[in-house]
């Protein structure tokens, strides 16, 4: 709020725009986003007397160029999360058809068996048998 307020003051040595350009860059710091466009709606509002077009057009810009890398790094993440689930799901299923294959060959079952029962392949198989050895 106090940057839509400071638009509104005088000072010395900065223009108009450069004031603008600054209060923006401010908004734009907001870390979180309702907030941000909160303090971009009041700036919008209060500060048509000092903001040219131009600028206006610029804060718009920049707000929606804010929005569409907020929607692209939430989808980025969430591509990232399933990626990551999917290995780990596919690594646990790895380590359990390990752990099962091991618990077979101890049982005396053959390497051919296990390899059918399992789905691992039979150098897989084998590396086990000649570990529990």
């Amino acid at each position: 709020m106090m940057m839509a307020i400071a638009l509104h003051m005088s000072h010395p040595g900065y223009s108009d725009h450069q004031i603008v350009q600054r209060t923006v860059e401010l908004a734009m710091s907001i870390p979180d986003q309702d907030e941000q466009n909160f303090m971009a709606a009041i700036l919008l509002e209060l500060s048509g007397k000092m903001m040219g077009e131009s600028d206006v057009k610029l804060l718009k810009e920049v707000l929606r160029m804010r929005n569409i890398v907020k929607e692209i790094e939430m989808e980025a993440e969430a591509r990232g999360e399933a990626r990551g689930e999917a290995r780990g799901e596919a690594r646990g299923e790895t380590l359990g058809k390990l752990s099962i294959a091991r618990n077979m060959l101890r049982n005396g079952m053959s390497v051919d068996t296990v390899v059918t029962m399992t789905g691992l392949d039979q150098e897989q198989v084998r590396e086990l048998q000649n570990g529990l050895n």
